[in-house]
């Protein structure tokens, strides 16, 4: 159990590390944007939710590539110790990427225009601690609880999948419409 419990602090410390470096980076360079960018990119993000809940209502189809999935779902059969979960933390964070870039790149335009640094990192910081809550609770629920992992993997169906796309998606186009009037 103690191992375990390091291994899913590392992979999840990982993710947050590597997610928050790129909000920095991203928000670095939302910074260097005018306004109009700024507009487009939320308005870019309107259109990708508006498509992300057209598609979702069909179904849940995963944006990360089959081949990458198998790499990374490979990886995870195959990961020992916490080194080895902070690695695979690592390569999750930009497998991730497709699924969450969206959310993170609107996120980080809102960010950019905050004008106290650090208001505005401790803000990321916020977002990237809400982005692995997930990852804590299932860590939790396999660890304190004692739910097997193919139970909660049950869990997962293509219809729950797909409800979680459509309100994902629905906040992103909350927060792009927003982000449209409000700048």
């Amino acid at each position: 159990p103690r191992r375990m419990l390091a291994s899913a602090l590392a992979f999840i410390a990982a993710v947050f590390a590597c997610y928050y470096l790129l909000g920095v980076g991203l928000v670095t360079v939302a910074s260097a944007m005018p306004p109009a960018l700024l507009k487009a990119v939320a308005a870019a993000g309107l259109m990708l939710a508006a498509y992300s809940i057209a598609t979702s209502l069909k179904g849940f189809r995963s944006p990360v590539p089959e081949r990458l999935k198998r790499v990374t779902e490979g990886a995870l059969n195959r990961v020992a110790g916490p080194a080895g979960a902070a690695g695979l933390g690592a390569l999750c964070s930009f497998t991730l990427l497709p699924c969450s870039s969206g959310p993170y790149l609107v996120f980080a335009g809102i960010l950019s225009r905050v004008q106290q640094w650090a208001i505005r990192y401790a803000l990321l910081a916020v977002y990237n601690l809400i982005f692995v809550a997930p990852l804590a609770a299932l860590a939790a629920a396999v660890l304190i609880l004692g739910i097997k992992a193919k139970t909660l993997k049950k869990l997962r169906t293509e219809s729950a999948l797909a409800l979680m796309e459509i309100v994902a998606s629905a906040l992103l186009a909350t927060v792009c419409a927003w982000l449209l009037l409000a700048y």
